[in-house]
């Protein structure tokens, strides 16, 4: 990134986090199997720790309709979640899964919002999932919310759910998630608006150090 901030997650940290984040899509693609009845397996994982400023002007680049994903957890580390879909990805998995919900593909939006609300949902709860197992703690989170624009936008609105909280804004993880079923692949970005320190902290706690 062009402006790491000082507080960013050491190598270790970030190694640590994306660990945590492999394992928890290996999980995520043992439930989409589940609902899909098709095998899926990860592709490629890989993690980025930047200025949230930063990601904004790498995604001044990256045009058209994206779809997102918005979901908050609660509790001892709040962490604001965005999950992006590129417009190939969206259409390759609503295809795949429209059927599995019964839904008629001539209502293209519609289909779209409910297949990315599901598994955006699985993605980001099977993470949080796995970090209540490790730290022993309930996490509660709230509905998926759906967006639609260029990842810029999509960023700039998620950053402003935000209120102006302090710090929580001004700083992301983000995963780029490579999976495939069969003939079929899509990817997305996961990002994770957090601070450094709740991040750092939250690392410390799940590898007991």
């Amino acid at each position: 990134m062009s402006l790491p901030p000082p507080e960013s997650l050491t190598k270790h940290e970030q190694d640590y986090f994306q660990k945590l984040i492999e394992a928890s899509v290996e999980t995520s693609m043992q439930s989409m199997a589940k609902l899909t009845q098709r095998d899926w397996s990860i592709t490629s994982v890989g993690l980025t720790d930047g200025h949230t400023q930063d990601f904004l002007k790498i995604f001044e680049s990256q045009q058209g309709v994206h779809s997102g994903v918005q979901l908050w957890s609660k509790g001892s580390y709040p962490l604001l979640f965005l999950l992006l879909f590129s417009p190939k990805s969206s259409a390759a998995l609503t295809a795949a899964l429209s059927s599995i919900y019964q839904l008629e593909l001539s209502e293209a939006a519609l289909s779209r919002k409910l297949v990315l609300e599901e598994v955006g949902n699985i993605i980001i709860s099977s993470f949080l999932k796995r970090l209540a197992n490790t730290l022993k703690q309930t996490i509660l989170t709230t509905t998926p919310a759906y967006l639609e624009g260029s990842k810029k936008e999509l960023l700039t609105a998620t950053m402003a759910s935000l209120g102006g909280r302090k710090g929580t804004g001004e700083h992301a993880v983000m995963v780029h998630i490579g999976m495939s079923s069969a003939s079929l692949s899509a990817d997305c970005d996961l990002m994770i608006l957090a601070d450094p320190a709740c991040l750092r902290q939250l690392v410390m706690e799940c590898s007991g150090q």
